[in-house]
This record gives C-alpha cells, structure tokens and sequence, in this order.
C-alpha cells in the first residue's frame, strides 16, 4: 500500500523532498491545519474519496475515463476499450478499494 501511494503522489506530480516525505500543494487533500509536507505512510488514497477523485480528475483530463457499471470499476480510453480490467476479488471490496486498485493499475500501464 504505501509503495501504491507513492505511485499515485508521483503521478500526481507532487514535489519528493526527501526519501518518503513529498510536498502537497492541493489543499483538498490536507485540511488547513495539517502540514505541507507529508509521509508516503501518511497519504490516504486507499482511504479516503477526497484524496482519491483529484487522482481520477487528472486520468479523466488526459483522455480516459473512469466508469461505474452495476457496482464494478473500469478506466477506458476515448473510444471507450476498456484498459483496466476489474478486481479479481471484487466481491470483496468497497468501492472506493475496487477504484483504488484500477487507479494503481491505469498509473502502472501508463507510465510504461
């Protein structure tokens, strides 16, 4: 989980000031009164909608999509091919797990 957050901080384009401390400028994504600067451990992306959907903004303003079908999680591209599969285990997961997981996947197809 941490290394995936790293993955998606980079993506985002956040600023490393050192080994596993970056830089967040959105203040979206931390409240007034926490730092500027924060911990890969520290990051919520696996937890939380408000630091996930900026993630799904950005692959949305590159030219794909994120869609929700009968409660499954799929990116595609601008002629709607699905990129990312869905979750093996889908059946267990919550949604904001199952879109986590395709985020991680998308970011590790596109850095490619």
């Amino acid at each position: 989980m941490k290394n995936d957050n790293k993955i998606i901080a980079e993506f985002m384009g956040f600023t490393k000031d050192s080994k596993d401390l970056y830089l967040i400028d959105d203040y979206s994504l931390r409240g007034e009164d926490e730092y500027q600067a924060t911990y890969v451990s520290e990051m919520k992306f696996n937890t939380s909608w408000s630091w996930l959907m900026p993630v799904i903004e950005k692959i949305e303003s590159i030219g794909f999509s994120c869609d929700r079908i009968d409660g499954d999680v799929f990116i595609n591209d601008k002629n709607g091919n699905n990129v990312i599969p869905n979750p093996m285990d889908v059946n267990t997961m919550t949604m904001l797990q199952k879109t986590y997981y395709v985020v991680i996947e998308f970011i590790n197809q596109y850095n490619k």
